[in-house]
């Protein structure tokens, strides 16, 4: 079923959610990898806040009780100082009007989909309020989408999130991360004279020391692993020694639009991030990762939580999304919003070790 709302005195026929998540669905996606990859674990709570402590952390120990005792339950305390932690909480919206750039391909998609008429090559008045009314909606997504990995990121490599926005006060979640986990080189990798393998073993020790386990990967840019690979003492320990025998790297172009494995050495893979947003306040693309960062990452299994919607339509429901269109008269708009209200939480929050200024 389509939703009618009068414009100027006529009926207008626009999408339902449902439709307009058929279309959605058919669009290109913001990539996942880093939510995916580093916080994999999904939570819900009808609540308005996250009860962290109850969230997986560390692996537990089985507590020492004599044979003939009851067991007893696995002590719940969590890793935070804070139990339950107030989750951000987005609110993008879009005026529907009628545009005068097109996406052709959506228009095809539309098209050969029979949602917008085959005939002219004009669009009518109606189809452009449909093709802008998709185009509110897929903006909206995509900028929560966008929200959810800059907080993981934020998370992952700082092991806190600054949350603030011009109507929502500042508000810091800090998982307390050691500080001893904030690593930077003595000599720049991009620099004569530096030690590559000795400062990637000594943030393998305070790793180790800090979050119980071993590190699983590295996580870095294009740039600095350019550098590493070309350090001398790198190459001695794992380019020269397989001269003739196989080659530890293969070699590839710099990708920016998505994650790239550079290969595995001594158990540890390598990945690249160079992927970009567009900042809409200075309309300049900004990168995800700072290009001089370097990290070790053992901590593989972190959580993105949702908390309950507060709109009266969806009864605090824990959804990913909720997605609705409001017809103003006064102001007169129809407006495409989405809320969610996003979480995310590190497993071990030790489990990095890295930063900034490895390379110039």
């Amino acid at each position: 079923m389509s939703v009618i709302v009068n414009v100027s005195g006529a009926p207008l026929e626009l999408l339902e959610i449902p439709q307009l998540l058929a279309i959605h669905s058919l669009r290109n996606q913001i990539d996942p990898w880093v939510l995916n990859t580093f916080f994999p674990n999904r939570a819900s709570f009808a609540a308005t806040e996250v009860p962290v402590a109850s969230l997986k952390t560390y692996s537990p120990i089985a507590p020492l009780v004599a044979p003939s005792l009851k067991g007893r339950p696995i002590d719940g305390k969590g890793q935070a100082d804070v139990k339950f932690i107030k989750p951000a909480y987005l609110k993008p919206s879009g005026t529907v009007t009628p545009d005068n750039v097109y996406d052709t391909a959506l228009l095809n998609q539309l098209r050969n989909a029979g949602v917008i008429g085959l005939g002219g090559q004009m669009l009518s008045a109606g189809d452009a309020m449909l093709v802008a009314q998709i185009e509110k909606f897929t903006l909206n997504r995509q900028s929560i989408d966008n929200r959810k990995i800059l907080m993981a990121i934020e998370c992952l490599l700082t092991g806190k999130l600054i949350l603030r926005s011009d109507d929502f006060p500042e508000y810091i979640v800090d998982y307390g991360r050691d500080p001893s986990c904030t690593f930077a080189p003595a000599t720049l990798w991009s620099a004569g004279g530096a030690t590559v393998v000795s400062d990637i073993e000594a943030m393998m020790k305070i790793t180790v020391d800090k979050s119980g386990v071993s590190p699983r990967m590295a996580l870095t840019t294009s740039k600095v692993y350019t550098a590493m690979i070309n350090n001398a003492e790198f190459k001695a320990r794992f380019v020269t020694p397989l001269a003739g025998i196989s080659a530890p790297v293969t070699p590839q172009f710099n990708r920016t639009d998505m994650p790239q494995y550079r290969g595995m050495f001594d158990g540890l893979e390598i990945w690249t991030y160079d992927a970009t947003y567009m900042d809409q306040a200075t309309d300049t693309a900004v990168r995800y990762i700072p290009e001089t960062y370097f990290g070790l990452v053992s901590d593989m299994d972190g959580t993105l939580s949702h908390c309950g919607i507060l709109h009266l339509d969806a009864f605090k429901q824990p959804l990913e999304y909720f997605d609705y269109m409001d017809e103003s008269k006064n102001p007169s708009a129809i407006t495409m919003l989405s809320e969610s209200s996003p979480l995310v939480s590190p497993s071990n929050k030790n489990g990095v070790v890295g930063g900034t200024g490895f390379v110039s």
